[in-house]
């Protein structure tokens, strides 16, 4: 009798031990998700850092090369960077380009070259997506780009009107 209730004793503490274990595992696992990063507004972030080495103005018609560095603050497969042009912004080169590593902390560098026409105000945006833990993550990061003496973007998506209660933004519609 004593001898089964000594396994059952030592059976109970291993099963409390595994279990506290396991959960403290999966704690410190969830702690560590990148899906639990969160912007100020509560949306998911993707856990990577995306810079360039060109903002600002650019002589009007010239091409200038851009490095774009991307740096995952995890692990991860699959990261594909994509790079384009907005408001006039042009874009040559590889556009799409799949990172053969993703480790993190390891920065993964897309060069482009970039012109500005004259008069021009606009943005050069790159695309990321990846994969964390199973989980897919996509972001964009853009970067104000204008030709020397044009005037900077506007702020607003469309015009400021005077309505009869006061200012009134018209937006512009989406193009399709």
């Amino acid at each position: 009798m004593k001898t089964i209730l000594f396994w059952s004793l030592l059976c109970a503490s291993a099963t409390a031990v595994a279990t506290s274990s396991a959960a403290a595992a999966d704690a410190a696992d969830k702690a560590a998700a990148p899906h639990r990063t969160r912007t100020s507004a509560g949306k998911r972030q993707a856990p990577v850092t995306v810079t360039t080495d060109l903002a600002g103005e650019l002589e009007a018609g010239s091409r200038r090369f851009v490095t774009v560095t991307i740096r995952p603050r995890r692990a991860c497969t699959d990261l594909t960077t994509a790079v384009r042009g907005v408001d006039g912004v042009e874009v040559l080169g590889t556009l799409v380009r799949q990172h053969a590593r993703c480790a993190a902390g390891v920065a993964e560098l897309h060069m482009v070259q970039v012109s500005v026409p004259a008069d021009a105000s606009g943005t050069l945006v790159v695309d990321v997506t990846m994969q964390v833990r199973g989980r897919t993550y996509a972001t964009s990061r853009a970067f104000k780009l204008r030709a020397r003496g044009a005037p900077p973007a506007p702020k607003t998506l469309g015009t400021v009107e005077q309505g009869a209660e006061g200012p009134v933004e018209v937006m512009k519609a989406r193009s399709k």
